[in-house]
This record gives C-alpha cells, sequence and structure tokens, in this order.
C-alpha cells in the first residue's frame, strides 16, 4: 500500500511537470500567436498580404472582425513552400488551419475568437548548380523569406559564389583556375592563340611572327631576323642571318710586299659602314688600307723587291762585293796587279769570295805563262798534246794531260803517223 502511494506521488510529481510545460506552450501559443509546431522550427512565421476583409489587428477590440466575417489572404510566389493560415477559435488555442500554395489566395472565416497568424511552410533552399560550381552562374533562392543569393564577379580572375547552407543562402569567394577569367558570374576558360607562326601570344593580342621578317639593327650594324612562335607564354622568337658590324674586311687573299728594305705580308682591307634598306642588310665602303705584318729586314748586302730580298751582287766572278758590284776578273786587285794575269814567272788568278775578290797565283816557270799561253786548256782539238809545254800549268803534259786522252785506236794511228811522219822515203 505504501508502495503505491509512494508510486502514485512519483506519477503525480511527473504529471505535474508535464502540465506545467503545456501550460507554458500554451501561453506562448496564446500571446505570442505562434503554434507548437513553430516552435519546435516546423514552421517559420512570417507575415502574408490580406487582401480583402479585416484583421483582428486591426480592431482590438474585436469590433471589426465580427463571427464569421471573412478576409483573403495571399501567399507570394517567391514562398514555394506555400503557406498555412491560421486562426483560434477560443482562448485555449483550438487552431484552424489552411494551406496556400504560392502565389494563390484564399479566403479565411473569422471564428468566435479573433485571433490570426500566418506562416509559411517549411523553407526549402535551392541552388540549381548543385552546390559549389564557380564555372555556372546561377541563383539560390530560399522558399520562406524569399532571400535570394546570385553569383557575381569580384574582380577580373574572382568570384562571390553563392550555394546553400543550412538551408538558407550563403556565399563565399573563390579564385578561377590559371587560364580562367571571370565573367557575367562564373569562371570561363580564356580564349587562347594558336600557337603558330601567325598566331602567337597571349589571347586576344594574338601576333603574326612572320609579319615581324624583316632587317634590325645589331650593335653599330644590322642583320636580318626570320620570326617564329615559341609558344603562348613567350611569344614569338627569332633567328639571325646575314649579321654584320661596321668594320674593316680584308679584300682579296694576302700577297709579299716589301716595307722599305724589309719583306712583309700585304693585305689589302675596306671598311664597310651596314645599315638596313628595307628588309636587306647593306654595306657602303667608307675607306681602304692595306695592312703590312709580318715584316723581316733584309741583309745589309740586299734590298727588297716584289716581297722578296736580292742580293745586290750574284757573288760570281763577274759581279763581286756588298752594293757595288765588280768583276774580279778584270778590277780584282791585292797581288800586286789588276785582274787576272802574269806578274812575272807568277799568273794571277782573280775570283769572287763572299763579297770580297780574293786571288790565286802559280808558277809559271815551266808553263808558257810568259808567252802569254797561260790557261790554254791542252786538248786535242787546240792540237797542243805534242808540243811538250803545259799548256794548261796542271802539272800534265802533252798526252798525260786528261784533255789529250784518245782511245788507244787513234792513239795507235797517232803514233803509227808519228813514225810515218819522220821517215825518208828514197827513189
Amino acid at each position: 500500500m505504501d508502495y503505491w502511494l509512494k508510486t502514485n506521488k512519483k506519477y503525480d510529481k511527473i504529471l505535474v511537470v508535464v502540465s506545467a510545460v503545456l501550460v507554458i506552450f500554451l501561453i506562448i501559443t496564446i500571446f505570442w500567436g505562434e503554434p507548437l509546431s513553430t516552435i519546435f522550427g516546423i514552421l517559420t512565421f512570417k507575415p502574408l498580404t490580406v487582401v480583402g476583409g479585416c484583421l483582428c489587428s486591426d480592431y482590438p477590440d474585436e469590433s471589426g472582425c465580427r463571427v464569421g466575417s471573412t478576409a483573403t489572404v495571399y501567399c507570394p510566389s517567391y514562398l514555394r513552400g506555400g503557406c498555412v493560415v491560421v486562426l483560434y477559435t477560443s482562448a485555449w488555442g483550438f487552431i484552424q488551419e489552411k494551406q496556400i500554395p504560392p502565389g494563390s489566395s484564399t479566403v479565411v472565416s473569422y471564428p468566435a475568437f479573433c485571433w490570426e497568424s500566418y506562416w509559411c511552410n517549411r523553407a526549402i533552399c535551392s541552388d540549381p548548380d548543385g552546390g559549389v560550381n564557380i564555372y555556372v552562374r546561377t541563383t539560390v533562392t530560399e522558399s520562406c523569406s524569399g532571400l535570394s543569393c546570385t553569383d557575381m564577379c569580384i574582380g577580373a580572375a574572382r568570384i562571390e559564389e553563392c550555394f546553400c547552407y543550412y538551408n538558407e543562402p550563403a556565399s563565399a569567394t573563390y579564385d578561377c583556375p590559371s587560364g580562367y577569367t571571370c565573367s557575367n558570374g562564373a569562371c570561363e576558360e580564356l580564349p587562347t592563340c594558336d600557337g603558330t607562326d601567325t598566331s602567337c601570344g597571349g589571347w586576344p593580342l594574338c601576333v603574326n611572327c612572320n609579319a615581324l621578317d624583316s632587317c634590325y639593327a645589331y650593335g653599330n650594324g644590322c642583320e636580318y631576323r626570320n620570326y617564329g612562335c615559341v609558344n603562348n607564354v613567350l611569344g614569338c622568337g627569332y633567328t639571325y642571318s646575314n649579321r654584320h658590324t661596321d668594320s674593316w674586311v680584308n679584300i682579296g687573299s694576302s700577297y709579299a710586299c716589301c716595307d722599305g728594305n724589309n719583306r712583309c705580308t700585304c693585305q689589302g682591307q675596306e671598311y664597310r659602314n651596314y645599315y638596313c634598306s628595307g628588309t636587306s642588310c647593306i654595306y657602303s665602303v667608307t675607306s681602304s688600307q692595306i695592312i703590312k705584318s709580318g715584316c723581316v729586314a733584309c741583309g745589309s748586302c740586299q734590298y727588297c723587291s716584289g716581297g722578296a730580298c736580292y742580293n745586290y751582287c750574284s757573288g760570281t766572278d763577274t759581279s763581286c762585293g756588298c752594293t757595288s758590284c765588280i768583276n774580279c776578273n778584270t778590277q780584282g786587285t791585292g797581288a800586286g796587279r789588276t785582274g787576272d794575269g802574269c806578274l812575272g814567272n807568277t799568273y794571277i788568278n782573280y775570283y769572287c769570295s763572299g763579297t770580297s775578290c780574293v786571288y790565286t797565283s802559280d808558277d809559271c816557270s815551266d808553263c808558257s805563262c810568259s808567252c802569254g799561253g797561260y790557261s790554254v786548256d791542252e786538248s786535242v782539238a787546240n792540237n797542243n798534246c805534242d808540243d811538250g809545254i803545259d799548256n794548261d800549268c796542271d802539272g800534265l803534259t802533252d798526252l798525260a794531260d786528261p784533255g789529250c786522252y784518245v782511245s788507244p785506236i787513234i792513239q795507235f794511228t797517232l803514233e803509227v803517223w808519228e813514225v810515218l811522219r819522220h821517215l825518208t822515203v828514197v827513189v
């Protein structure tokens, strides 16, 4: 029995608490005009438009809105979830509800206790592009409040993107990827050049590289440039040809020459002034010169001619000396006589050695020097091979001299002839 009493007391306490909570909700419902469903977030309070009739709030004393009076309530079309009209029939909050589609109106009749409230149904957030999609421009809307958010550009490549967040419109800022630009609330890929010689670079400034082919200044000269597309990032690049700068240029081949008494190598040059004429790099000659290099002095007894060194004298017996040449055979001195000849029983023979005339002497006491027959070839042709004289003073006389050599047959013939020549014929 005691247990039952205790249990009842326990349940009584629970009932008291529950009753208190219900009373609080009823009070809120009555004085705030919000149904229980709204308190739990099922519905959202929004004032609607009364097209015709009266509102209880217009007549606090309820004199204007009598039982059975009517009013036309309109639900805006932007409240896509539709609307709910709630009428209280008594102070205890007995609810009469009417659903109103979006963009429609309905007629309500006021009950005995005139107290009305209007709600739209649960809010619905709608994002046509399905969330964060920076490549499509859309408008995000919320059905209850009519709030909306439209994608928009906030820079050349930055976008404010709208989306649903906890069933309400929200937005965040995003950068368009490289190669994209923001246009009309969406990231759009930038057009590009073809990357060819005729369409190169960054859009919209595509360049025809071929049109740049021409002659260009280079240093103090010029060059021809042939342009082509490297890529759309680097743009047009070029290769060059016929590149020149103003300078001295060799003309023809080098040749031997003289510079005073020096033998040298000479090279003709001209100075070329380069400039552009139309698309060509050409030049004009403004000066010329001869460059001498590798010069070597000729000897003291030489002279330079045609790039070569020559001796003034040939160094022979008839042209001997350094710069003044003499004939040693006729002009040689130093032996007591001038030129070749006999000096007493000595024969003086001048000859050239280096640049000086020197001489040899031969004793002619056993030869024909005194009779002027010196230095005559001893030979059969001169018919002096049997005169008993050393005609050429070589120490050999007549047939002993090689010049008088004859073959054995001729020698025999001569000996026979010599015998016959001395015979006396007796008749």
